[in-house]
């Protein structure tokens, strides 16, 4: 049978790959909206990035002042209104 317990150098490996992942999407978060302004709905369309993660995303961008809300008004994928983000250092 296969030893089922984590040797401490696999345990390590398998975070650290997680660690690149979230910080992969992160990044494409910000790739999506320095592009053009975008809602959290239209960045999920966009990315594929589960919207819950897009929200955390867009809060550390904030924190770290790279995103900010751009204008609050009717969202193009919704029809709801909607926050547009835009990324604060245009390139």
């Amino acid at each position: 049978m296969k030893d089922s317990s984590n040797s401490p150098k696999e345990s390590f490996s398998n975070r650290q790959a997680q660690d690149t992942k979230f910080r992969t999407q992160k990044e494409t978060v910000y790739k999506s909206i320095s592009i053009t302004p975008k809602t959290t709905l239209m960045i999920f369309l966009d990315t594929g990035i589960l919207r819950a993660n897009v929200c955390r995303y867009i809060d550390e961008l904030q924190e770290e002042g790279r995103v900010k809300l751009l204008k609050k008004t009717f969202c193009k994928a919704s029809g709801y209104r909607a926050g547009y983000y835009i990324s604060s250092t245009k390139k």
